[in-house]
């Protein structure tokens, strides 16, 4: 008898465990379901900053552009981006000095790591995001060197990761700071010219 009693509270307490997980599983996904209907889904960016042509002496040049971007919920969104490069170089190793520019237009993942690391922080630190981002997309180049008739043009593979920093003004306006680094499939021109860029951005975001 009291073997029958001690199976019948271990059984009771096993579905009480289960029911209580099965609670708190229901409850995570009604959070992120309300979050993810509070939120602002599409949104509007523009930025601009500098960018570094990674080779021994080039010069650092100025880029801008922007991004239409859709969020799916408080992890993560996609969205596309065009950025103008410009790619000025002084003459060496027997190439003469470069007038270029990148068209660079790319597909991009964007994930929220503090909503997955510290989904449930304060008020005030839910203004401040950390995202991770990468993409595949085109290069449009268009490069004039001294002494050359035509330009080096054409278009080429693209790939690009980076990081930005945002922090929201209101329900509508956030400031960032972005790092990204950009390889294109350019091997006409590799390795002297337009391959591999380090970039730096500031911008504003509108959402909607």
């Amino acid at each position: 008898m009291k073997k029958s009693f001690l199976a019948l509270f271990m059984a009771m307490g096993l579905v009480a465990g289960v029911n209580a997980q099965d609670q708190e599983a229901v409850a995570e996904e009604a959070a992120v379901s309300n979050a993810s209907e509070s939120i602002n889904h599409w949104s509007l960016a523009v930025k601009g900053g500098i960018n570094y042509l990674r080779y021994a002496d080039q010069k650092v040049d100025f880029e801008v552009g922007g991004v239409v971007e859709r969020t799916f919920n408080p992890r993560w969104g996609m969205g596309i981006e065009y950025m103008f490069l410009k790619n000025n170089n002084e003459a060496m190793r027997g190439c003469g000095e470069m007038d270029g520019a990148n068209h660079d237009i790319d597909i991009f993942g964007s994930i929220n790591l503090s909503n997955i690391i510290a989904p449930y922080r304060s008020a005030g630190w839910q203004k401040l995001n950390w995202f991770v981002n990468g993409g595949l997309g085109v290069t449009i180049y268009k490069n004039a060197f001294d002494g050359q008739e035509d330009p080096l043009k054409g278009v080429k593979m693209l790939g690009v990761v980076g990081t930005d920093l945002e922090y929201n003004v209101c329900k509508y306006i956030a400031l960032f700071l972005e790092a990204q680094y950009r390889m294109n499939s350019n091997s006409e021109q590799a390795p002297a010219y337009g391959r591999s860029f380090i970039c730096g951005n500031f911008g504003i975001r509108v959402m909607f």
